[in-house]
């Protein structure tokens, strides 16, 4: 639940983007034609926001937890109290 958690703001970012270029394809067709072009259109998105997670979003996430430790060391050294 925690894996899907924190890829879930990604995946509703990005899901619109592939399903908007299947949209042609799932509006022209029925049945099972239809459902496997919105699961595909579907898994696309996801897989965008998973992506997104891993190439995005952790950097950056990871570049916020070193701003902060650079600003504790320096508040430390300076003889604030953190």
């Amino acid at each position: 639940m925690r894996w899907v958690g924190v890829r879930t703001y990604g995946i509703y970012l990005w899901h619109v983007i592939p399903l908007m270029l299947f949209l042609p394809l799932i509006s022209d067709s029925y049945g099972a034609r239809k459902l496997l072009f919105g699961l595909i259109g579907a898994s696309l998105g996801v897989l965008a926001g998973i992506a997104s997670y891993r190439y995005i979003e952790r950097p950056f996430l990871a570049m916020k937890v070193r701003v902060d430790q650079i600003g504790r060391t320096r508040t430390v050294r300076s003889g604030e109290v953190p």
